[in-house]
């Protein structure tokens, strides 16, 4: 019954995540990472309570898929932050620049594309890598 209530606090966790990620909400983000790593220890040290050694066995290599997806999954949120803050850094440059106002919007658009593009990437592997961890805990 325990382990039941932990993967469907996982699954519900990687919706949350989903959720505040297309809502660009850091703080929620990092706070679900952190109850999502808390979820996952409590399923580690469950499996390692399980009787039957093969079972155990199974048991601790789904854990740790799961744990080394939602630690890309950690790392890909990570970057896409990382991203934003950059790109925040380029803009008001080009913005303080001399250039003319033509070749700032011009600076600007191809930055925002690119960061765009960048962005896409990095959300549909986030996206993979939840649809992963999903599908493993709810073998």
């Amino acid at each position: 019954m325990e382990l039941n209530n932990i993967i469907n606090g996982l699954i519900e966790n990687l919706k949350e995540i989903r959720e505040h990620n297309h809502e660009n909400n850091q703080t929620e983000i990092y706070n679900d990472l952190d109850h999502q790593s808390e979820l996952i220890n409590k399923l580690i040290q469950l499996s390692k309570q399980h009787n039957s050694s093969s079972d155990a066995e199974d048991t601790n290599n789904r854990l740790n898929n799961i744990y080394i997806k939602t630690k890309k999954i950690q790392e890909l949120q990570k970057l896409i932050f990382e991203l934003e803050r950059k790109n925040k850094l380029v803009i008001d440059s080009i913005l303080k620049s001399d250039f003319s106002e033509y070749a700032k919007n011009n600076l600007i658009s191809e930055n925002l594309q690119n960061f765009e593009d960048r962005i896409e990437f990095l959300t549909t592997e986030i996206d993979d890598r939840a649809t992963e961890v999903m599908n493993l805990a709810s073998k």
